[in-house]
């Protein structure tokens, strides 16, 4: 360990890793958080494809496209 020759420093070396280690603990839950959402965002994404018979690789702006497009053609049929 290293020895300070001015005592006065040791405080402000412990201050100094509390607060690095509170910003690595901060920035961890932030990452988990965004990686939770993430899996999340997926997961709502991979059902909502299964529910309107596409393939799970395909994009879902193509799959919300073909839905549009369904629905607007059963509003027309439905409007006559």
């Amino acid at each position: 360990m290293k020895k300070y020759k001015d005592v006065t420093t040791l405080p402000k070396a412990i201050r100094i890793i509390s607060e690095q280690d509170r910003m690595i603990g901060a920035l961890t839950r932030e990452r988990n958080s965004l990686v939770d959402t993430e899996a999340r965002r997926k997961q709502w994404l991979d059902m909502a494809k299964g529910e309107a018979g596409a393939d799970l690789r395909e994009s879902f702006n193509t799959v919300w496209c073909r839905t549009l497009q369904k629905a607007k053609l059963y509003d027309e049929k439905t409007a006559r």
